[in-house]
């Protein structure tokens, strides 16, 4: 399959931007509930595989992934570091390369291979029928449709953001070139981490409080499971305050998801629209 990841252009006047949600349904189907119209996109800020926490039938990477498939075109899904790596270990024609890919796979641990009734392990038939399962919930399709960015006359939303100082059409241009050698299913060397592209990657890039001067807009990431307060260097494990998702005068939206935990963290998303965050709690 040719042209996979390609570039969307903006297809809505309001979006709704969503961070990681790490299989938690639940958590998407109130965002839908609420917000839900043929007018407003919902972007997704990727990492939508990977389920440390809780995982029944009804919430889970799979139902997430179904939920995404009913949205269609309204839903939109930037490339993040746990996509990548799952695509890398299902894909990469490389032998080398698809062996780090897959070395890497407790980065989508085993419910996400659970939530299609699979046993988890490293092994090629694992892969191949998770492939499978993917393809015919139509999940695959889900995957494939992810962009390495996305762009709206207001915002520019990544996985972990942009880097500050390098002009935005000179990253738009790499990414886009990333996608060309994806679509063709040439991955980079994941054992060299300078070949990864720092706006999926890189926590770094994600938590950085300093302004932007890439781009005149609004800058949107998810990514960091933490924040650091801005007045002091990052040094991990620590909560999040709302000041801290929005600096810069609303320029550096960091959506900081701390989903990817077994505790009942709640969602914060950004809308466009009036350019607020919104908590979405998480009652289970």
């Amino acid at each position: 399959m040719k042209n996979k990841y390609f570039t969307i252009p903006q297809r809505f006047e309001k979006h709704i931007v969503i961070p990681d949600l790490h299989g938690e349904s639940k958590l998407l189907e109130k965002v839908i509930d609420k917000y839900d119209n043929d007018s407003i996109g919902f972007v997704f800020l990727g990492d939508v595989v990977d389920q440390k926490g809780y995982l029944d039938s009804e919430n889970n990477v799979s139902r997430l992934l179904d939920l995404m498939k009913e949205l269609g075109n309204k839903a939109i899904m930037t490339m993040a570091n746990h996509e990548f790596v799952l695509l890398g270990a299902l894909y990469a024609k490389d032998p080398y390369v698809n062996h780090m890919y897959t070395s890497y796979w407790h980065m989508i641990e085993n419910n996400t291979v659970r939530a299609y009734g699979l046993p988890f392990d490293k092994s090629e038939s694992t892969k191949e029928n998770l492939k499978g399962a993917l393809r015919r919930a139509g999940h695959l399709a889900v995957l494939h449709a992810i962009t390495m960015y996305y762009e709206t006359d207001d915002f520019i939303a990544t996985h972990a953001g942009v880097i500050p100082d390098v002009p935005w059409e000179i990253q738009k241009e790499e990414l886009e070139n990333l996608a060309q050698e994806l679509s063709n299913d040439r991955f980079p060397d994941y054992s060299q981490n300078e070949a990864m592209p720092k706006q999926i990657f890189s926590l770094r890039n994600a938590t950085a409080a300093k302004p932007v001067i890439a781009t005149d807009k609004i800058v949107l990431s998810g990514h960091a499971h933490f924040l650091p307060p801005t007045s002091k260097e990052y040094s991990g494990g620590m909560r999040v305050t709302k000041s801290e998702r929005s600096l810069n005068g609303g320029k550096r939206i960091r959506l900081a998801s701390q989903l990817n935990r077994t505790s009942n963290d709640d969602l914060f998303i950004w809308h466009d629209w009036d350019q607020k965050i919104e908590k979405i709690p998480n009652i289970r």
